[in-house]
């Protein structure tokens, strides 16, 4: 690997899903998807691929797997398995179901329990309907990624020193996002996860406040990447685009609940071979793994 890697990102689940997890379904699943590998070989075996697949597409500014007509897919699909052949680029991801939220909800509830003032669940309100809408699924997911995406750049990496310096590439995403996933990368560097939270006593009539910390092993962390965000042309991004899409429905089509981060989950994927599962626990998948469910998913 040269002297900076590359990280080109995309994401996909339900309309609106990452944009608002209140109300949707348990089961519904978000996705944010990375191919990693070396950034000038990248770029080269990019433009390869955009000639060799530019007639399929409605136009270079619309270059996106849903808008290429379902009679060519299949060819894309077999140019972007040629583009994972031909060098040395892998497949990170992170999946969440929406379910995992509601038993975020009940970690939260827990986390004020410590607070000298607790007198009993009615007692205080927490923001975690407003907060999870607030912070968007895409952060969540990005950040798992990321985390992923460090560990297996390093493995890849011929290079003796620890840092690993990326570009991260993105599809055109809302400013406010953009800023959510730089700050995440800065947050991403440190040892320890903090994540604070705010609520009301309904007694006192006054804010209070609680913290989630979780201290995160060196070698799962991403204190070795020092990365900057990039927004790229869907040209740029084309491949991620098709993981992505295709990754999302392979998932979707898994009994529910399923552990969405293990080798299990990506068992029969047509990438399956370039796609490297999270080398650290999930809580969501080790949840499904010892109670068999996040809840119950929803009758249709």
């Amino acid at each position: 690997m040269s002297d900076r890697a590359i990280i080109v990102v995309d994401e996909a689940g339900e309309k609106g899903l990452i944009r608002n997890v209140i109300g949707r379904p348990a089961d519904s699943i978000g996705l944010v998807v990375g191919i990693i590998g070396d950034e000038k070989v990248y770029k080269k075996a990019s433009e390869a691929l955009l000639l060799r697949v530019e007639h399929l597409l409605p136009s270079t500014e619309k270059a996106h797997a849903s808008s290429i007509r379902p009679s060519m897919r299949d060819r894309l699909k077999r140019e972007v398995a040629t583009f994972f052949r031909s060098e040395r680029f892998g497949i990170v991801y992170f999946a969440k179901y929406c379910g995992s939220y509601q038993v975020h909800e009940k970690m939260l509830a827990e986390s004020f329990k410590h607070l000298p003032e607790y007198q009993g669940p009615k007692h205080i309100r927490f923001n975690s309907a407003k907060r999870d809408d607030d912070r968007r699924m895409e952060t969540d997911l990005f950040s798992g990624m990321l985390s992923s995406a460090e560990v297996i750049l390093r493995s890849m990496s011929d290079r003796t020193e620890s840092t690993i310096f990326a570009d991260i590439l993105v599809d055109q995403v809302d400013k406010p996002i953009l800023e959510e996933w730089k700050a995440a990368v800065v947050q991403l560097s440190s040892a320890a996860r903090v994540s604070r939270h705010r609520g009301w006593n309904l007694l006192k009539k006054e804010p209070v406040a609680t913290q989630l910390v979780i201290e995160t092993d060196d070698e799962w962390s991403a204190r070795h990447l020092s990365a900057e965000i990039k927004v790229g042309q869907p040209t740029e991004t084309l491949v991620a685009d098709v993981v992505a899409s295709t990754l999302l429905s392979h998932l979707k089509a898994l009994p529910y609940p399923s552990a969405l981060n293990s080798k299990a989950a990506i068992s029969g994927f047509w990438l399956e071979q370039y796609t490297h599962v999270s080398p650290y626990p999930i809580i969501d998948d080790l949840m499904v793994e010892k109670e068999g469910a996040l809840n119950e998913r929803p009758s249709s």
